[in-house]
């Protein structure tokens, strides 16, 4: 037997046992065979240990002949037996790079790279990674197994294979899969999107699983809230980007058909990271939408105008408006009225994107006029998808009302994989995803928004005042007044401690954005809020595209090129509630919300209390799924944030839930209300596919209330 199968081993050149591509360029480490049967080995070579055997014919040969294989990499298998013994199975061989051969290896490449496997140099690299493989690096790179990218074996014909060859169920199994829980196949899924889709997808940039290089950057890219990127949050099967609406309609058709659940993400702003990590629902994936992001701005001359008031400024306007489209539709035929509104010159609108953020559409608004803008979002990394779907307020809401009372038609994906338009779906569908939550009632793939004027000249300030300034006195003043401030004047206020020459105190930011120019912006402060003293050098004159930076908090100089920046320049561990406030807080209410302020526990808060009134009162509770509108005098915003991790998560938490008990006396009652984009988990969650519509109404009592008699 033994001669029999050196024969079949002649002629052999080369040694290779087991090699992981790993996340590094490594030079193949060649290894030493060693075999328990003496007199086998003094057959190979009588002066040597080293064979250079290919390891294919062993299993090959093994078969042939009635020998049972134990393979060894570095013998450190606990019960010992099962890598260099064998007791049930005889006779038996065995064949086998350690973790300190790779360590080394990679140290004489580069001083600045490593590998997160074992913390024991003479463990066999081949038989260690199979396990998962865990090390010194784990809580920052995670297992050894995590940053395998590739792999060759043998199969039992003796056939090498490497990922691509074996296929992903093989390739998840071989690398920890005893660390591993069933997921769903990426190569049915892959197979099953590509029947769907009406367009070919991009597999190799459109898939990222846990074994992709780059998996853990992409699901890091947009996610907003380091509270869920940790190493202990549940992370989805694999990430698919799509490139084309049709990629997300076969999204859908196929998680239906393969079982697996879906979390869209088109910004990565929500609160409790929602859209990118699921708990009850698993095994998950999620669908980014950051490669649709297409902007269409579409500005059309309706009419020209003549006579009357400000004639020559209205024409001069008009003027400008033409000025912005080519030769060809200068050419069309005008027809003439007089209008009170320079908004009714024009039907502005702009089709975007669920991917795109607030920052992009504001800047290609922007680039094809000065005069318009739209009424979203402050912040300009928010996907404009979900933003959107739970009303979406900004600095012009006073004057305008929300983004999604500003939008004129939709395209979703619903739950069969249907693209809708506003027309397709119905009145009560697109009535619903204007406001009524992201994920809940489709796929946004679209929205058209109606583009609002706004003049060349804004002014903004920011005025500030601490405790010891009479901040207490001038806030309450400020509830008194502000719903019903000039509705061209938007005037919030952010809450913070701060040191003001080495004692700690509160900070009162009065932080605003006029309709106008600073002239008038002083004589609507003078006439309707004198106490604040605002003064000429406070005021600041920009373009809206420039109040857009401004107000989003860039540093002063900012180009206008930041607000394109994807991912939020404020990145942290961060917990937030809100509330709505209907009368104004006693000034002894305030005192005390500054003494929680200032606790030690508080660490880094911040609360902001943005006014409504204008337009907001305006529009009816029930003219979309938004109902905090006429007499809810300001919204209520309470952030704490941290930067030590996990290790602080449980004292912030309690800290804000101390707070938000604090304030209920002093916010809505009979429903406590709640803003839907600033998701917070602990006001309700569904069970686990089994939520009835009796305990999902106590959530939103509110909306349900007021359109009840609709439906």
């Amino acid at each position: 037997m033994l001669s029999s199968y050196v024969k079949k081993l002649s002629g052999s050149t080369l040694l290779f046992t087991f090699t992981n591509l790993l996340k590094l360029s490594l030079n193949h480490v060649v290894v030493k065979l060693t075999n328990p049967i003496d007199v086998l080995r003094r057959a190979f070579s009588p002066s040597s240990h080293h064979y250079m055997i290919p390891m294919s014919k062993f299993p090959f040969c093994s078969k042939q002949l009635g020998l049972h294989l134990r393979v060894r990499s570095g013998g450190h298998e606990y019960e010992g037996r099962l890598s260099y013994a064998s007791e049930i199975e005889t006779p038996f061989i065995v064949a086998s790079a350690t973790t300190g051969e790779v360590y080394r290896r990679i140290s004489e490449k580069s001083k600045i790279h490593g590998f997160p496997a074992g913390i024991f140099t003479s463990l066999g690299i081949g038989g260690h990674i199979t396990g998962g493989a865990y090390g010194s690096m784990m809580r920052k790179y995670g297992l050894a197994a995590d940053s395998v990218v590739d792999a060759r074996i043998i199969d039992v014909t003796g056939t090498i294979l490497d990922r691509a060859a074996m296929g992903e169920d093989l390739f998840l199994a071989i690398t920890g899969a005893c660390w591993a829980v069933p997921a769903p196949s990426l190569d049915k899924f892959i197979k099953c999107a590509s029947l769907h889709s009406h367009t070919p997808i991009p597999i190799s940039e459109a898939f990222f699983n846990p074994k992709n290089s780059s998996f853990t950057s992409v699901l890091q890219n947009s996610a907003q809230n380091l509270r869920f990127v940790e190493p202990s949050s549940p992370k989805p099967e694999f990430i698919f980007t799509p490139f084309h609406d049709s990629h997300v309609q076969a999204a859908v058709i196929c998680s239906k058909q393969l079982g697996i659940h879906l979390r869209i993400r088109s910004g990565g702003h929500d609160y409790e990271g929602l859209s990118y990590v699921s708990i009850i629902e698993t095994p998950f994936i999620v669908v980014d939408l950051g490669k649709l992001r297409t902007i269409e701005v579409n500005i059309e001359v309706l009419c020209c105008v003549v006579g009357d008031n400000h004639t020559s400024i209205k024409l001069l306007y008009f003027i400008y408006v033409c000025n912005l489209f080519d030769e060809m539709r200068m050419r069309r035929k005008l027809i003439c009225s007089v209008f009170s509104d320079f908004s009714k010159l024009t039907e502005s609108n702009a089709w975007v994107q669920a991917g795109a953020t607030t920052g992009e559409v504001y800047y290609k608004i922007a680039k094809k006029s000065k005069v318009h803008g739209y009424p979203a979002g402050i912040f300009t990394s928010l996907g404009f998808g979900g933003h959107i779907t739970g009303g979406a307020y900004g600095s012009l809401l006073r004057k305008y009302g929300l983004g999604a009372d500003n939008v004129m038609d939709a395209r979703i994906v619903d739950a069969n994989g249907k693209i809708l338009d506003r027309s397709a779906m119905g009145e009560d569908l697109f009535w619903a995803i204007r406001g009524g939550g992201g994920a809940s009632f489709g796929i946004i793939l679209w929205w058209k928004i109606k583009l609002v004027h706004v003049p060349e000249t804004l002014t903004a300030f920011t005025v500030n005042r601490t405790l010891e300034q009479g901040a207490t006195k001038l806030l309450y003043k400020w509830q008194q007044v502000v719903d019903k401030l000039d509705e061209d004047l938007f005037l919030r206020v952010i809450i913070n401690p701060t040191n003001v020459r080495g004692n700690r105190t509160v900070s009162t930011s009065y932080n605003s954005l006029f309709l106008g120019n600073s002239d008038r912006l002083l004589q609507v402060t003078q006439e309707s809020f004198p106490e604040l003293g605002l003064r000429r050098k406070d005021c600041v004159e920009m373009s809206w595209i420039e109040s857009v930076v401004y107000m989003a908090g860039f540093p002063s100089g900012s180009p206008l090129e930041a607000m394109l920046q994807r991912k939020s320049t404020f990145l942290t561990f961060y917990k937030a509630k809100s509330d709505f406030v209907r009368d104004p807080i006693p000034e002894n209410g305030l005192s005390s919300l500054w003494n929680k302020l200032l606790e030690v526990e508080a660490d880094n808060p911040i609360i902001f209390f943005t006014p409504f009134g204008g337009m907001m009162s305006k529009i009816s509770e029930s003219e979309i799924p938004f109902p905090h509108r006429k007499g809810t005098i300001f919204m209520v915003q309470y952030v704490t944030a941290w930067n030590d991790g996990e290790k602080g998560t449980v004292k912030h938490l309690d800290w804000i839930m101390k707070l938000y008990k604090y304030m209920a006396p002093y916010v809505s009652k009979s429903p406590r209300e709640a803003y839907v984009n600033y998701r917070d988990l602990d006001v309700g969650m569904n069970k686990k596919r089994n939520t009835s519509f009796k305990e999902a109404s106590v959530w939103v009592t509110s909306i349900s209330r007021i359109t009840s008699t609709d439906w």
